[in-house]
């Protein structure tokens, strides 16, 4: 069989993955998609498998006559990003690289990573069911170490009863059957998007995640441009960090990183991801920031090799709250 058309790989083709397919469609590229239940309009070739299944992927993409594919994109979380960072390395293709998609997965390696690089970051425990809670901690976020829902069971604590009930739904969701906890450290929730090619920093912007923590589960509340400058300095070492972490991964493609802010100190990283994810950032935020800007087709070409025009640095100021702009 000859194929004589250009092809992408995508891991995961579901929903979530629509905006991202139907750009690489729209930019003349024939996919072939790795999903178990996939979205099949966008496919010209399914690979049936599940995108956490990485050996087995690999095996059957070896094995089977595909065609050669330019690139490989991955808008999703968890073991399909292990998935889509070790197809692209097998095939020497732009990807984000070991040290970004192992912090992704795992926020007991993002921290221990961190931490030998020397970088601040908020004190951690890795817990499982019944175990005693950390001392010395008023309050506490319990969050799945290996998480598969955003912030589903991501909680706020105080007391022993919320901490084991927290505890139990965090290692229900994580995939290695353990919680994180963390000492609840008050300030603001400011996401860095970042912009890559082979490990080399090419742009980046500030955001703020509104989250409701008044609750006890930790809901997110939407998004928006940055609400209060941050100072020079915090500026300054949030990017330092990010150039450092793409740097060592060579990274291409969009990076998300997740900090805890507290007013005259270093930003303390919480959460690193890739591709273009987060609740409403790609979909509705950026393009309402950058109107002329196509952030899933940078996404593909990046991904494919190619250069890009980037955003202006001038945006527009947005919020978004429950999927929708706030007026």
């Amino acid at each position: 069989m000859t194929f004589d058309r250009k092809w992408v790989l995508s891991v995961a083709c579901g929903k979530s993955q629509e905006s991202l397919l139907r750009t690489a469609r729209k930019l003349g590229y024939s996919i072939i998609g790795v999903d178990q239940s996939p979205i099949t309009e966008f496919l010209d070739i399914a690979i049936p498998l599940s995108t956490h299944a990485t050996d087995e992927v690999l095996n059957e993409l070896a094995s089977g006559n595909f065609p050669k594919f330019d690139g490989v994109i991955c808008r999703s979380s968890g073991l399909a990003v292990r998935t889509a960072n070790a197809i692209a390395q097998a095939y020497s293709l732009p990807r984000a690289g070991n040290l970004v998609s192992s912090c992704s997965i795992s926020k007991s390696f993002l921290h221990d990573c961190l931490v030998n690089l020397g970088l601040k970051t908020i004190p951690t425990f890795i817990v499982r069911p019944n175990e005693s809670r950390p001392s010395g901690w008023d309050k506490m976020v319990v969050k799945p170490s290996h998480s598969l829902f955003g912030k589903k069971n991501v909680f706020l604590i105080s007391d022993d009863e919320s901490y084991a009930t927290s505890v139990a739904a965090a290692c229900d969701e994580s995939m290695d059957g353990c919680a994180v906890v963390q000492p609840f450290i008050p300030g603001r929730d400011i996401g860095l998007i970042t912009l890559s090619q082979n490990g080399n920093f090419v742009w980046s912007t500030f955001f703020e995640e509104n989250n409701d923590l008044s609750c006890g589960a930790v809901k997110a509340n939407g998004v928006s441009t940055i609400k209060r400058p941050l100072s020079h300095q915090q500026e300054k070492y949030a990017i330092t960090l990010a150039k450092r972490v793409i740097n060592e991964s060579e990274s291409s493609g969009f990076v998300f990183f997740s900090f805890r802010v507290k007013e005259f100190e270093d930003p303390m990283i919480y959460e690193i991801n890739p591709g273009l994810c987060g609740d409403h950032v790609a979909d509705i935020l950026l393009p309402a920031m950058w109107p002329s800007s196509n952030f899933f087709e940078i996404e593909v070409l990046v991904m494919t090799g190619f250069e890009v025009k980037l955003p202006k640095l001038r945006c527009n100021t947005v919020t978004v709250c429950n999927g929708k702009i706030s007026k």
